[in-house]
């Protein structure tokens, strides 16, 4: 929980103060209409509504009313947890129920009736939607918006109840204006990005962007690609005739947020691998555009290709998903050049990791100055016996004595057997496979080499090695 929303709820909701309660539902609410971009701060929430100003004060008005009435829902009959709901997640919906009832039925009483009704139910359907997709690990997206909007399109479309579809007001522009030039692609991609919340504005769709990278600039840039492939796709592939839909983002905003979902750095680290998953799913969410209009009779297809596109994707469990850098401008190739050099390395030092004995054995067989230690005036050799996995023990021996000490050899092997029982019973380090970390390792090295060092000095003075000389 941020500071300043604990602060809040400390002061608001634990001490039943109202006006910081009043300020904490505030915190809420704008983090409502945030949440439709993916993001989880108030003032990301004052971006987005600046910007549907732009398009219609009524729209921002709808969007804060759809907010509050979900939240309200979810608060009082379907009670998910809280951070939930400190956290905007159940009134994203409701904002988008909203500017739905706004832009396609009109500003009517009627109108607003419909809004508090389905902001209502759009809480409780995406609490329940919510605990259904956790089954599969995806999140539920818009469908709870989906769900009831359609359903009162429907309903409309039917003559079933009294709301009537608002007639779309003329708009006039210049003759040249579906043709292919700069400001066309500047509008297609920027509204692209604002269509997801009905902002049909150029301003208002670019403090939409704003306030996306006020959370996330990465996340930004990302629904501009997104964007930007759904009108390209609509324009060159599809060839698609209504040019005034394009240049309006109304064939980008689907896009936008799938690849923002796959590429944003929301449910997964971004990196190039994601970026190609999140370009693959908004071409996917292009075609499900076209298709779902011809499906639906002409109709508005809402966000379905977007949470289409995005839950399969989501489910193709991608491992281009799972890469652990997240690098985002580096060349694809060179990601899967250190991929492949990463696939040799990494079992050897798993190796190492999971056997420290292993390792520690071969440290010591390997050290000239450890493993065999022969002192300059000593006829005598102490041999590091080595470290066996059913043995942590280490045992000391004496070889036998050098050429030239014939006439005291049974004493010296009485000697070498009284060494080898006395060092086996004085230096007994016990190294557990388990718990031994590579500090210890070093460790434990240290404590052998200090051992050693003491058995030799009691051997000096046992038996006078060092009055022997070489031969």
């Amino acid at each position: 929980m941020p500071q300043c929303q604990k602060f809040l709820y400390e002061r608001g909701f634990v001490q039943r103060k109202p006006l910081y309660f009043v300020l904490l539902c505030i915190d809420v609410v704008l983090r409502g209409v945030a949440q439709v971009f993916l993001c989880n701060h108030p003032i990301c929430g004052i971006f987005v509504l600046i910007g549907l100003g732009f398009t219609s004060i009524k729209l921002a008005l709808y969007a804060l009313l759809g907010t509050f009435f979900s939240t309200f829902s979810a608060v009082t009959v379907a009670r998910p947890p809280e951070a939930d709901i400190l956290a905007g997640l159940c009134g994203y919906d409701g904002a988008l129920v909203g500017c739905a009832c706004l832009s396609f039925f009109g500003g009517v009483d009627e109108t607003i009736t419909a809004t508090v009704l389905l902001s209502f139910l759009a809480g409780i359907v995406h609490v329940a939607v919510t605990n259904l997709m956790k089954m599969w690990q995806l999140p539920s997206f818009t469908f709870a918006f989906n769900i009831v909007t359609i359903m009162i399109i429907f309903a409309v479309k039917g003559d079933n109840v009294k709301l009537r579809f608002a007639e779309a007001a003329a708009v006039h522009h210049s003759p040249n204006w579906t043709d292919m030039s700069f400001l066309f692609a500047v509008d297609a991609s920027i509204r692209g990005v604002g269509q997801f919340m009905f902002a049909d504005t150029t301003v208002g769709s670019s403090f939409v962007v704003a306030g996306i990278a006020l959370c996330s600039r990465k996340g930004a840039a990302i629904a501009l690609l997104g964007s930007i492939v759904g009108w390209v796709i609509a324009f060159y592939v599809l060839d698609t005739t209504n040019r005034v839909n394009i240049r309006s983002g109304l064939y980008g905003y689907n896009c936008a947020g799938t690849c923002c979902v796959l590429a944003g750095g929301i449910f997964y680290r971004a990196s190039d691998g994601a970026i190609v998953v999140g370009i693959c799913g908004a071409a996917l969410a292009a075609l499900l555009h076209q298709g779902m209009s011809g499906l639906f009779g002409g109709q508005p297809v809402l966000t379905f290709p977007f949470i289409t596109s995005a839950w399969i994707l989501m489910l193709c469990r991608s491992k281009w998903l799972d890469m652990e850098s997240d690098g985002i401008l580096r060349p694809v190739l060179k990601r899967m050049a250190t991929s492949k050099l990463a696939m040799k390395i990494k079992p050897r030092l798993n190796a190492a990791a999971a056997d420290p004995i292993a390792r520690l054995r071969s440290r010591l067989q390997g050290s000239s100055s450890v493993g065999q230690l022969t002192k300059r005036k000593s006829s005598a050799k102490i041999a590091i016996a080595p470290l066996s996995s059913a043995s942590s023990v280490r045992d000391f021996s004496a070889t036998d004595l050098e050429q030239g000490q014939s006439d005291d050899k049974a004493s010296e092997q009485g000697a070498e057997l009284f060494v080898a029982q006395e060092s086996a019973s004085t230096t007994s380090v016990k190294v557990r496979s388990k718990s031994l970390s590579l500090k210890n390792v070093a460790k434990a090295l240290v404590d052998i080499n200090r051992e050693i060092k003491e058995e030799r000095q009691d051997l000096d003075q046992r038996f006078g090695l060092d009055d022997m000389e070489d031969d």
